[in-house]
């Protein structure tokens, strides 16, 4: 996955969408980078999401903040 968010050239964060075959979005995997919290990255990042699968249901499928945990979505 390539960060969809840079600063000054350095990743910042990143995201992925899906879209399924029966016309749903869904958002997994929204991290912004430690030392770019708090800065409007994941604001930004979720703008692009809904801009991309505008005109969708979408699907946010949360974790809990930090390392790599199991999504609450099954």
């Amino acid at each position: 996955m390539r960060p969809a968010a840079e600063t000054k050239g350095t990743p910042a964060g990143t995201r992925m969408t899906v879209r399924d075959e029966h016309g749903w979005g869904g958002v997994y995997w929204v991290t912004v980078m430690h030392e770019h919290r708090r800065a409007g990255v994941g604001g930004t990042l979720m703008r692009s999401v809904l801009s991309e699968l505008a005109g969708l249901p979408v699907v946010l499928c949360a974790t809990a903040a930090g390392p790599v945990t199991t999504p609450s979505c099954r």
